[in-house]
């Protein structure tokens, strides 16, 4: 199958990233999440190193602890939603390639009780 790309030409559907409804915001949750971790371990490891003690110790990596969790989260979350897509996708090719309009018809017709 082909599909048209704004001012390109034709592509067939197996060139095309593969993309679910909410992609960019998934990503972009990710990256802000992964900035902040990475900010929060810079910070930790140099400006606030000397003031940590005690429970403020604890309190500071335990949030960094819990940010490095979320963005791992979100990125287990995008790598289901790309093996989704990527599956149904695979799918569609399959059948484009495959299977012929008779053989649907037949298969329809057999689901249909």
């Amino acid at each position: 199958m082909l599909v048209e790309k704004r001012g390109g030409p034709m592509q067939p559907v197996s060139d095309q990233p593969l993309r679910y409804r909410g992609q960019k915001l998934v990503r972009g949750i990710g990256i802000l999440l992964l900035l902040g971790c990475g900010t929060l371990l810079v910070l930790g490891l140099t400006v606030f190193a000397r003031r940590l003690h005690g429970t403020e110790f604890i309190f500071y990596w335990g949030c960094c602890f819990l940010l490095a969790i979320a963005t791992m989260l979100v990125a287990l979350y995008d790598l289901f939603k790309v093996n989704r897509a990527s599956r149904q996708t695979r799918r569609q090719l399959y059948r484009e390639q495959f299977l012929s309009p008779e053989l649907m018809a037949k298969l329809r017709d057999k689901r249909q009780p």
